[in-house]
């Protein structure tokens, strides 16, 4: 059996006086809009055009995208499904609490969800604050595995483009307003490595933007939504 949990999130002064907060307040509460069990998050960052300014688009309009680390993605899911039900898709909220915790866990971590082999939940058209929200939730090991053996591209190719800090729990391995050491080592090695790739493709001579587009498009070459849910002009517009 799992512990009890509240079912009520609790008040969101209670949530923010614990947490080291890393970037623009305005990302960090539309966490808190949607009251997320953030106590289960050690680092979580927003990405893609709803969060990061493009040419040509009415960012206020777009859904902004967040990825959840989570040490337990269980325990994310087990507090998420009893303060917010409504998350969660009808098939999955058709399961009693602790089978749907554990087919939750178990369809996250063994890859069998979209994008498949990626090793993240997602829940999707989240109201909050006025605006629609996204978020992705996967466990340290699984994100930090991406990061540095680029079995998918999928976390790791987001990282390779500009992403907004959100937030870190505080712990003894804190830098500051980074991530921890262990998750911001990775999180540079995979830089490194897309910056290793992007030379190997490009030419002998190039320029600093050709260079920058080569790092961008390693992810894009590998997201299989590419030409029907994605713009493939996102690259141009970088």
């Amino acid at each position: 059996m799992f512990p009890p949990f509240s079912k009520q999130p609790p008040p969101e002064n209670t949530q923010n006086s614990s947490l080291n907060i890393c970037c623009n307040d305005d990302y960090l509460d539309l966490l808190f809009g949607a009251s997320l069990p953030l106590d289960q998050v050690c680092y979580a960052f927003a990405y893609g055009s709803g969060a990061i300014p493009q040419k040509g688009e009415n960012q206020k309009e777009k859904m902004v995208d967040f990825i959840l680390v989570c040490n337990n993605s269980m325990l994310f899911h087990q507090k998420n499904q009893l303060w917010n039900p409504a998350h969660y898709s009808l098939p999955w909220r058709l399961l009693k609490t602790e089978r749907l915790i554990n087919n939750l866990y178990w369809f996250q971590r063994d890859g069998f969800l979209f994008p498949k082999g990626a090793k993240l939940f997602y829940n999707t058209l989240i109201p909050s604050r006025g605006r629609l929200i996204k978020y992705g939730v996967i466990d340290t090991e699984d994100f930090e595995a991406d990061l540095l053996d680029w079995p998918k591209l999928y976390i790791a190719g987001r990282l390779h483009k500009p992403v907004l800090n959100v937030l870190v729990w505080p712990n003894d391995q804190n830098l500051g307003q980074e991530p921890n050491r262990p998750i911001w080592q990775a999180i540079n090695d995979n830089r490194w490595m897309a910056v290793q790739a992007a030379l190997l493709l490009l030419p002998e001579k190039f320029s600093v933007k050709e260079f920058l587009h080569k790092i961008v498009g390693l992810s894009y070459k590998g997201d299989v939504r590419m030409g029907w849910a994605e713009d493939s002009r996102k690259l141009i517009n970088w």
